[in-house]
């Protein structure tokens, strides 16, 4: 008796299954990311992985609870008549509400720039919208009327892969060259506007084979899309945060050779323009360049945001790219950088790296020793400040530069973020003495003056009318804990200088 029982139950289960797999598929389907989508002809991308999360997490960043702050709605009411005449205007002119608009992203936001070789580049976006079909098939027909008004384009349509392809076909540009004979005249190959809509998504492109390429790897699951393309995937894996899972909001890429070519082709380049400029990058080294590219998350646990950036580069590296060495080391702050500040930044240079591989490049152009004849030079000059770039310069730093910006603590007194640049020195008193050499030069743009034991070099700035402002910007420098010090603001070079245990390194 229990049988048939079961097989009543599993009956009645099999539909529910079937709709939940099917809710499932289509969840799966709506989740794929553009990446995955496009193919590896992509030389520059952004993507704004889902829209709505980034404006949530906007709204948890300081910028965005300052805007929410019932302080700032005073300031922030003047702007509302003339976003309300914008909107007016806008509605006026589009039949659709800006703010309908403004709501349509929801989901991912994606652009990219499409290059094959024997092919012009192309460019193509893809944005979930969600809910606002309307809306966008609004906008559709509004862009559809702009076009075709006039005979300006001609609207055709053609299916691919099963899915609808609206072309919109522009007419030829004129030829600017009036005096080129018609017979050698090339014509410019007609201009298209073309999209589709699949799922809640749109996808516009300038060309239909890049429709047809991203329709093909829709379920993206086919063997060769850009998301493992070899330098994106490294670039977009070393720029996560600690959760490897977690997805950033931002991420962006670009491939600059493959972008060049692309726009070379676009711009008109014939064959011999572009064979002389790419035969000129191995010898600069730049054809090691393969990407860069990077991440941005907004409202994290412990940060306003947080960046991350990589340039993917082919080993050995060689020519212009020998100037960009950044060796491995310790970055944490030292203890000089207060635990107030707003931002800090830290860099590792090969500086000597650097300066050798300017030399080599400018020997390679005009013959061996042609710079450290004109460095040498420039020291010997009688009416000269005898300064050696390669000894009284690029010898005595580390290379380890370092970057804190902090903000006022008075509000009334606040002109944005103000910077300490710190290059960390091998000795001070070599630098010390450059510095006096500089100070006794005709035309100095500053003076010098004591402070708590140091010498500060207080740049010269023209005097604001309004007391408030006054003061606000006074560029300055001095050598202290080690470091040549640049401040935007001679007032941190102060607190800096000032006998503080806590800061004393």
């Amino acid at each position: 008796m229990q049988r048939p029982l079961l097989r009543t139950r599993f009956a009645v289960l099999i539909p529910v299954i079937a709709v939940l797999a099917g809710a499932v598929q289509a969840f799966a389907a709506d989740a794929v990311p553009s990446e995955r989508r496009l193919g590896t002809d992509v030389v520059a991308y952004l993507s704004v992985r889902n829209i709505s999360e980034m404006k949530t997490a906007w709204n948890e960043t300081q910028l965005g609870q300052l805007i929410r702050d019932k302080d700032l709605a005073a300031f922030l009411k003047q702007f509302e008549a003339p976003w309300a005449k914008l909107s007016e205007e806008f509605e006026k002119e589009a039949g659709i509400a800006l703010q309908d608009v403004l709501d349509v992203p929801h989901g991912e936001f994606a652009i990219a720039a499409l290059y094959t070789v024997g092919k012009p580049m192309a460019a193509a976006g893809l944005m979930d919208f969600g809910e606002k079909r309307e809306t966008v098939d609004k906008l559709l027909e509004k862009m559809n009327k702009s076009l075709t008004d006039d005979d300006k384009a001609k609207r055709s349509e053609e299916e691919i892969d099963g899915t609808q392809v609206v072309v919109y076909t522009l007419p030829e540009a004129e030829s600017e060259d009036e005096d080129a004979d018609a017979k050698t005249k090339k014509k410019p190959a007609p201009g298209t506007i073309c999209y589709f809509i699949k799922d809640t998504t749109l996808v516009v492109s300038s060309r239909t084979d890049a429709l047809k390429s991203i329709l093909t790897r829709w379920d993206g699951q086919h063997e060769r899309i850009f998301a493992d393309k070899q330098a994106f995937k490294y670039i977009r894996e070393k720029c996560r945060g600690e959760n490897a899972e977690a997805i950033p909001h931002v991420t962006f890429y670009a491939d600059p050779i493959g972008l060049m070519k692309g726009l070379m082709v676009l711009g008109g380049a014939d064959t011999t323009q572009s064979a002389y400029v790419l035969g000129l990058l191995p010898s600069l080294g730049l054809d090691k360049l393969k990407a860069f590219g990077g991440t941005l998350d907004m409202g994290t646990d412990d940060f306003d945001t947080v960046s991350r950036a990589l340039i993917y580069i082919e080993p050995p590296t060689s020519g212009v790219l020998g100037a960009f060495q950044f060796p491995a080391k310790n970055l944490t702050p030292p203890k000089w950088v207060p635990a107030t500040v707003s931002t800090y930044g830290a860099v590792n240079w090969d500086i000597a790296g650097a300066y050798t591989t300017v030399e080599t490049l400018y020997d390679t152009f005009l013959g061996q020793g042609a710079l450290a004849k004109i460095v040498d030079n420039l020291a010997e000059q009688e009416d000269g400040p005898k300064i050696h770039i390669k000894k009284d310069v690029v010898d005595q730093l580390t290379g380890m530069i370092t970057i804190v910006g902090s903000v006022p603590a008075d509000a009334e007194a606040l002109s944005g973020e103000r910077y300490l640049f710190g290059l960390e020195l091998k000795e001070e008193a070599p630098v010390r003495q450059l510095l006096e050499k500089l100070v006794d030069l005709d035309g100095f743009p500053g003076k010098v003056r004591e402070f708590e034991g140091e010498k500060i070099y207080e740049m010269k700035v023209e005097e604001a009318d309004d007391d408030a402002e006054k003061g606000a910007y006074k560029p300055a420098m001095a050598i202290t804990k080690k470091q040549l010090m640049f401040a935007t603001h001679v007032q941190e070079l102060e607190a800096l200088l000032r006998t503080d245990a806590d800061r004393e390194s």
